[in-house]
């Protein structure tokens, strides 16, 4: 009979411990996200991008994509966009994603980071590769909201610098030429002279016979 109220204390102690464990524990935020919605559901909000691209692996600023074609938000830094590095951090509780393997193409319902050129993507942010079903569903959908197969991205490579007009070097040559004749004919009468002074001093020097 003694061994009950003993048994009785120490299950109350029990629940009381484990209770008190998880008030101390704080609550692990899991990640919210409101469900995908059609593409049409999209159209017309500056702050979503929609874009097929074909993905690459991580450089310094971020994870690039070769843009394929847009269906909305086309303009930034074509034909190449990034995507911020941090919504790539695989943690699932921060809505984070394993980095997207390279060489695929892909459709992304990406948003604008403010003040950024770079674009997010997450859990939140509907993406499919174009090799399985649920990327082509995505791609159809997009072409029936935006009324085509998308439009390419335009290039950005700088245009040519303007030729810079190299003058003329001018032809001297009418002028050289006669300036050369003249110092030549020059030269000749300056030989011409000191011959016969050198003849008539040689003539007077030569002694007479008569």
């Amino acid at each position: 009979m003694r061994d009950r109220p003993r048994r009785s204390i120490l299950g109350i102690a029990l629940a009381l411990g484990l209770g008190l464990q998880f008030a101390i524990v704080p609550p692990v935020a899991a990640c919210s996200c409101m469900p995908p919605q059609p593409m049409a559901a999209y159209a017309g909000d500056d702050s979503n991008v929609i874009l097929t691209g074909v993905t690459e692996s991580r450089d310094a600023r971020g994870y690039p994509v070769t843009v394929t074609r847009w269906f909305q938000g086309g303009g930034i830094l074509e034909p190449r966009v990034w995507f911020d590095a941090s919504g790539f951090d695989g943690q699932s509780a921060s809505c984070g994603i394993d980095p997207l393997p390279a060489g695929n193409e892909w459709i992304f319902v990406a948003y604008r980071i403010e003040s950024r050129d770079e674009l997010g993507l997450n859990l939140c942010s509907p993406f499919a590769s174009l090799g399985d079903a649920t990327g082509q569903t995505m791609l159809a959908e997009a072409a029936a909201a935006f009324g085509g197969e998308g439009v390419p991205p335009s290039a950005t490579d700088p245009p040519d610098p303007p030729a810079v007009a190299i003058p003329p070097v001018p032809d001297n040559s009418a002028v050289v030429v006669p300036i050369l004749i003249a110092l030549v004919a020059a030269a000749g009468v300056v030989l011409g002279v000191f011959a016969i002074v050198g003849r008539r001093r040689d003539s007077e020097d030569e002694p007479r016979t008569d």
